[in-house]
């Protein structure tokens, strides 16, 4: 590996020995998030363990497993310490009653 390869983020290496290897880390996942706010670091919303969108689902079909979260997410969001949120969408069914 040259100097120009680039860095793995330490985080997600743990999270991958953990949840795909069995491998225990020595990291506490559930507090990446605080800390890389704490560090003011802008991150992108997408970012894999801290991203602000990672476990957020639009309204319709998928928000429907939203019960059962192994079916749709990689990993659980107790595991780094994210919330589960659902958002409408242009494909919330809205019903009106008269």
């Amino acid at each position: 590996m040259g100097e120009r390869a680039g860095n793995a983020d330490i985080a997600e290496v743990a999270l991958a020995l953990e949840c795909l290897f069995n491998v225990p880390a020595a990291l506490d996942l559930t507090r990446i998030r605080q800390v890389s706010k704490a560090g003011k670091y802008e991150l992108e919303p997408w970012r894999p363990l801290v991203g602000e969108n990672l476990f957020v689902r639009e309204s319709g079909a998928v928000a429907s497993q939203f019960h059962m979260p192994e079916a749709i997410e990689p990993y659980s969001a107790d595991l780094v310490g994210a919330e589960r949120k659902i958002v409408l969408g242009k494909k919330a069914v809205w019903t009106v009653s008269r």
